[in-house]
């Protein structure tokens, strides 16, 4: 018998243990030598209210159409059912259609729930499940998803008018075991690694940062992806892309793996294939040594045939302003932007802040003029912080109702309505030594002999967090960002909110706050520099970026509505991996550092301020902020306004 097409080859599966197998199952029947790489861990979500309350809604038959993206969603819902007592065939909701996404959906939902799928798209890509006449304007939808599924199917549903239940079934971790694919990877003994999906390469990159002690080196290896968003995401990775398959099927994508090493080998697809991984050099072919063997292979798609050289020239699209917008990406507009104002007490104070050019502290009586303004250049939205006129030990004027926030909410929601006031929740520039809360000082009621003197005390700080925002909140505040990064600062917030009847209220959590040495402005600004120390302790790592996953995957869990990265250009893998990973409106504050240097550059001649802020704030919408705190809302939306 002839040797397999995939044979001799060492190659490695990144999905979770569940559906792991078929795809090694068919790996093996070609040859291949297996190894396993779980990426991604499928687990329950830490609350379960809302899919359970859907599951119910369900089983009372009051949807019309149930919308499964995946097998983990299926088999999270067959589980919830399990433990709910609820019959996986009931036929209460026999009359509710179900749309697959692919075969291998519909296979789990015949398997696990005892349903066959009316719908499969003929293009296994979730958005398809929203295209054509079957889903029906005013059509009740419900639609379980992973806890970081991408937005595009709920939105493209709603646009075709169906009223959509959009529920987190399950949480996409990262996966454990297969550590010793580290060391393969170093020795350059792995011929092809295996992607199905765009968590599974961002967890993958992820795991191998962590393990490798740095970037992964794939050293050779071949980059196969189950479809174009799979290979997008593993581009965004500088992964090379070899293979993409045509019918987003782990069928296809072996069949595209078996097409690339053939293409290599120069034999057809069934014809008897030798080893060529990178790591053994098998026999030789004329004209071939065992030098060019053994070097990586250039990128090429499996579903684009090579083309001349005149089919590729991306400057076509670029010869005319007009034809650059018309193909452009990513668009910046006022809109997009989130004014921080800085109010301190008194009457007609507009305190030009030195290190921050055009920025001022303003009284309460200013900020009516300042809200048309910024209401009148598209703005939706500011962000308020507070200079008391004096300061104690825990922060008093904070919790105030005549404390100098609550005073200025009023005054803005008076003027302008329709402006969003946020309200950002912290203590620094209201405390006498400056930092984000109560510190562990002997002889304080609050004091801890077990934690060192000068530190920030978390749970006791969180009663006052929640005191203040429900202040604030009643004030008229549309949203309370805590930015303490304290421990449960969500949870504390929301339940003070809720216990106040202030469930309306959102929440932006500063969920990835950075210790970083770029907002000195700012705390000149502020007037809160921190008497001793810095605030290393509670703010995050500048090196770690999963540690930000983790710190937003918490506060997501305990109610967090927006999510935010501070800062935002040096942080922009941050922003990149966490607007990847949750499905909530993601902000990113372009903080006082980044604002005065180009202040300061500019000011010298060294570059355009209006062409380099625009491209700052242009990055940090295209790596995923859907919001922008930036202090140059108020020029960026005359510049772009004005066309220039």
């Amino acid at each position: 018998m002839g040797a397999q097409p995939l044979d001799g080859l060492r190659i490695v599966n990144t999905r979770a243990a569940r559906q792991a197998p078929c795809l090694t199952r068919l790996l093996e029947m070609e040859g291949a030598e297996v190894l396993h790489y779980p990426a991604v861990e499928v687990v329950p979500c830490a609350e379960s209210g809302q899919l359970d309350a859907a599951l119910r809604t369900l089983a009372d038959g009051r949807f019309d159409w149930l919308v499964v993206t995946s097998a983990n969603a299926v088999s999270a819902l067959a589980e919830r059912m399990r433990a709910l007592d609820m019959c996986r065939n009931d036929a209460a909701w026999s009359d509710t259609k179900v749309a697959a996404v692919g075969p291998a959906t519909a296979a789990a939902l015949r398997e696990e729930l005892d349903r066959a799928a009316d719908l499969v798209p003929d293009e296994y890509v979730a958005e398809s499940l929203a295209e054509g006449p079957r889903i029906a304007r005013g059509d009740r939808v419900f639609l379980p998803q992973s806890s970081i599924a991408r937005p595009a199917l709920a939105k493209a549903l709603q646009a075709a008018g169906a009223e959509v239940t959009q529920v987190a079934a399950y949480h996409t971790a990262v996966g454990r075991g297969g550590e010793e694919l580290t060391a393969h990877l170093r020795r350059g003994e792995v011929d092809a690694v295996l992607f199905t999906s765009a968590s599974t390469v961002d967890n993958f990159v992820n795991r191998l940062q962590g393990e490798a002690g740095g970037s992964p080196s794939l050293r050779g290896a071949a980059v196969a992806c189950i479809g174009p968003l799979t290979a997008e995401a593993a581009r965004r990775h500088a992964l090379p892309v070899q293979v993409v398959a045509k019918t987003r099927t782990v069928e296809g994508l072996v069949d595209g793996l078996k097409a690339y090493f053939a293409r290599r080998t120069g034999s057809k697809t069934g014809d008897a294939a030798p080893p060529l991984g990178p790591w053994r050099a098998g026999p030789l072919r004329k004209g071939q040594t065992a030098m060019n063997l053994l070097q990586p292979m250039p990128a090429t798609v499996y579903t684009q045939p090579d083309a001349p050289d005149s089919v590729r020239r991306p400057r076509r699209t670029r010869i005319s302003p007009a034809l650059r917008r018309m193909v452009r990406e990513t668009t910046l507009s006022s809109a997009d932007f989130i004014y921080p104002l800085f109010v301190r007490h008194g009457r007609g104070e507009r305190r030009p802040i030195a290190s921050m050019p055009g920025q001022f502290q303003l009284s309460v009586d200013q900020l009516a003029a300042e809200a048309e303004l910024v209401l009148e250049l598209g703005i939706p939205a500011v962000i308020l912080f507070g200079i008391p006129a004096e300061k104690d030990w825990c922060g008093s004027d904070n919790f105030s109702p005549h404390g100098v926030v609550p005073e200025a909410i009023r005054a803005l929601k008076a003027a302008a309505p329709e402006l969003i006031v946020i309200s950002d929740m912290c203590f620094c520039e209201y405390t006498d030594h400056g930092h984000c809360g109560l510190i562990n000082t002997p002889a304080a009621d609050d004091y801890s002999a077990g934690l060192p003197e000068g530190y920030l005390l978390n749970d006791p700080s969180l009663e006052l967090l929640g005191r203040a925002s429900v202040v604030h909140a009643e004030a008229g505040a549309d949203v309370i960002a805590p930015s303490a990064m304290l421990d449960h600062m969500v949870a504390a917030v929301r339940r003070a909110l809720d216990e106040a009847s202030l469930q309306h209220v959102a929440i932006l959590s500063y969920a990835a706050k950075y210790a970083s040495s770029f907002y000195g402005p700012f705390r000149d600004a502020a007037e809160s520099p921190p008497s001793f120390g810095d605030r290393s302790q509670y703010q995050m790592d500048p090196a770690n970026r999963r540690e930000a996953l983790k710190e937003v995957a918490l506060d997501v869990d305990e109610g967090a509505d927006m999510i935010m990265v501070k800062p935002a250009l040096p942080y922009l893998d941050v922003l990149a991996a966490v607007r990847q990973q949750f499905n909530l409106p993601t902000a990113a504050y372009h903080v006082s550092g980044e604002y005065a240097m180009l202040h300061a550059a500019a000011a010298n001649g060294w570059l355009d301020l209006r062409k380099c802020a625009l491209e700052s704030l242009t990055s940090i919408k295209r790596a995923g902020a859907d919001m922008i705190l930036t202090y140059f809302a108020k020029d960026a939306a005359r510049w772009l306004d004005s066309g220039q």
